[in-house]
């Protein structure tokens, strides 16, 4: 690494032989096929050489390293000391060399640390007086300094690239308000969630699959069901894997719509909802009829289902079909509330 920005951002694998020649003087140098490419630009490797220019002339290593101090540029260096003073490193190289000392501890849990040397066992200390007398003996006498011309004082430049971003955990905030079992509101406000009716273990959703035909969806209430989530479009959302209360439901596909019909005047257990259309239960309750219209059905006729007994009466304008029978007249519970069920 620092030879590469000593080289002006050309890398080079490190190698044991320099060359290797025949006998006789004439013989020419075989030199190892070394891999090499540029790893920064020229421009990138002089910003790293001005920002490492004075480690040694008024940085961490200024006291320790005296070679080529007379001009600056001469010396790259950087210091390097761990937790605890367990190691300590100096790097440092001219335009010729490159040369790196560290001093190790026999383990980061050693009781022992580089302080008992003296010096404060920091990296600036004995490894940059190492490398200072290295230098001294066998580097040159006349060093080259590093031409280098910084593009901007803390301009920054990135090689590593966008950091991949940890995906946002799902937080769903559900308040209640009002009293009573059947008063209670209910709002869900759900940040970086699944798409509404979407369960993130089993797949089931609202829509058409990519053959066209209905995905299953889910039932729930989340008055009752703690592990039920109301979603803002009216939707719900719900595990039937690990919720019992929560039901699969498959719509079949063009299939006539199955719905109810009853009378709320004579009939205490139909009830009538907000939108116009009444409720009842057609397993309890022999006033409630179960009926069904296509829908795809024309002219506003809707199909006729097969009758089970007594007759089929048309009404005109609408598009349910009743089943007229014979009612029994008997007292209902008051307060008894119906509930809508989807025939299979």
């Amino acid at each position: 690494m620092l030879s590469t920005i000593a080289d002006n951002g050309e890398y080079h694998a490190p190698h044991l032989i320099k060359y290797w020649q025949t006998s006789g003087n004439d013989a020419a140098k075989q030199k190892p096929k070394v891999d090499q490419h540029m790893v920064l630009t020229p421009q990138q490797a002089q910003d790293e050489q001005f920002a490492m220019e004075r480690t040694t002339i008024n940085g961490t290593a200024a006291g320790s390293v005296t070679y080529g101090q007379q001009n600056l540029g001469v010396v790259i260096g950087k210091t390097g000391t761990t937790t605890g003073s367990k190691e300590g490193f100096f790097i440092g190289a001219t335009t010729q060399y490159s040369l790196v000392v560290g001093m190790f501890t026999p383990s980061t849990n050693d009781p022992h640390s580089l302080e008992a040397l003296g010096g404060g066992g920091f990296g600036g200390y004995w490894p940059a007086k190492i490398w200072n007398t290295m230098a001294v003996s066998s580097f040159s006498t006349t060093p080259q300094t590093f031409a280098t011309n910084p593009s901007g004082m803390g301009t920054p430049w990135n090689l590593v690239g966008k950091a991949p971003q940890m995906p946002k955990k799902c937080n769903q905030q559900n308040q209640f308000f009002g009293g009573g079992r059947h008063n209670k509101n209910f709002q869900s406000q759900a940040q970086n969630c699944p798409t509404p009716n979407q369960t993130a273990n089993n797949g089931l959703n609202t829509g058409a699959g990519n053959n066209g035909t209905p995905n299953p969806t889910v039932t729930c209430d989340p008055n009752n069901d703690p592990n039920c989530t109301l979603n803002p479009d009216g939707t719900v959302t719900c595990d039937p894997n690990t919720d019992p209360n929560c039901q699969p439901v498959q719509a079949p596909a063009n299939t006539p719509t199955a719905t109810v019909t009853c009378d709320p005047n004579i009939d205490h257990s139909c009830t009538v909802n907000p939108d116009g259309t009444v409720s009842c239960d057609p397993n309890g309750d022999p006033d409630c009829t179960v009926v069904s219209t296509a829908p795809n059905a024309t002219n506003g006729a809707p199909a006729v289902p097969a009758a089970a007994g007594g007759m089929v009466l048309l009404l005109p304008g609408t598009m349910l079909l009743r089943r007229t029978s014979r009612r029994r007249t008997r007292r209902k519970p008051k307060g008894r509330t119906g509930r809508a069920h989807k025939a299979e």
